[in-house]
């Protein structure tokens, strides 16, 4: 499913500040981008990065529906509207607003034009932002992006691949499709190689310090380090995406490498996993993993990641 034309709205917020992070939250993504003064502070670039987490949070909630009713994890009750229950029951979506591929492109081409506006601020006022720190806005937007067409690639099986910032009304025939091997391949190497910037090499693993930009207390504001896909989750699955199409040994083992990465995030430089199972978690018993404190405000999530050992042709 396509779309050949698409306006569109940049969801940059110029104007707040990073004093109270509320404000952050008090978006609407048909604010229009300021123009070519945007961005003219620091705060106004990492206030541009949270309209782009608005579009992403539009269009999410559509994916856990799809992805829920598509594979059986969700059940429509009595009450659902008409266009869920014909997710869940494979009817016509043609009209459908859930699989409208609109807000995924709406987040592509926010993104690029966010990178488009940094790159050109950067430029000018290198000095007020740490290389590092400059590095990781655009490689987390980078990471939205790849998030986005890893979606289409999964709900559509195809998309168009857009680099470039469209400012207005655009035909977007004119760009060629992407299959789905493509999309993923593309989604790769925006997270794994990613773009240049005033000669700086910047991939999509960069990690905001989010406590540290909103000034908050680090104790309470942790779940700020969510607002964006860890690039470990993200490249765990294009990897198994990958490797499935093309039963690759090596692709299969990058996967199992980034899963444990993944699990392995938070360890606050120990060296040692933040999420395991022992003996002094829930009294060593798995069943209690499931029927714990989880889901009632409790600061644990649990992870189950299973292995498949491909040279004993274990597949799954």
């Amino acid at each position: 499913m396509m779309i050949k034309k698409f306006s569109i709205i940049a969801a940059v917020f110029a104007g707040m500040t990073l004093t109270s992070c509320e404000d952050f939250f008090d978006v609407s993504p048909e604010d229009k981008l300021q123009g070519k003064d945007y961005p003219s502070t620091k705060s106004e670039l990492y206030s541009g990065y949270m309209g782009l987490a608005a579009c992403v949070q539009q269009v999410a909630d559509k994916a856990i529906f799809i992805e829920g009713l598509r594979s059986n994890a969700l059940e429509p009750t009595p009450n659902s509207t008409d266009e869920i229950i014909d997710i869940y029951n494979y009817n016509d979506l043609s009209d459908n607003e859930f699989v409208s591929p609109a807000g995924y492109y709406n987040v592509v081409l926010n993104v690029n034009d966010y990178i488009a506006h940094a790159k050109a601020f950067y430029e000018k006022n290198s000095r007020v932002m740490e290389a590092e720190e400059f590095a990781a806005l655009v490689g987390s937007a980078l990471r939205y992006k790849a998030w986005a067409y890893l979606m289409m690639a999964k709900l559509y099986g195809e998309a168009v691949w857009v680099d470039d910032p469209l400012t207005g009304y655009q035909d977007l025939s004119d760009y060629p499709v992407s299959d789905f091997n493509t999309l993923i391949e593309n989604c790769i190497k925006t997270i794994e190689t990613g773009i240049t910037i005033n000669g700086q090499p910047i991939n999509g693993r960069g990690n905001i310090k989010w406590v540290e930009a909103l000034q908050l207390s680090a104790s309470e504001n942790w779940h700020w380090d969510r607002i964006t896909p860890p690039a470990e989750a993200l490249l765990a699955e294009l990897y198994l995406e990958k490797a499935v199409l093309a039963n690759s040994p090596a692709s299969y083992q990058k996967a199992l490498d980034w899963g444990y990465a993944a699990i392995r995030l938070g360890d606050q430089g120990t060296g040692k996993p933040m999420f395991v199972l022992t003996n002094s978690n829930y009294n060593g018993e798995w069943s209690n993993l499931f029927i714990s404190d989880l889901g009632k405000g409790a600061s644990r999530e649990s992870i189950f990641l299973m292995t498949y050992d491909y040279t004993q042709q274990q597949t799954n």
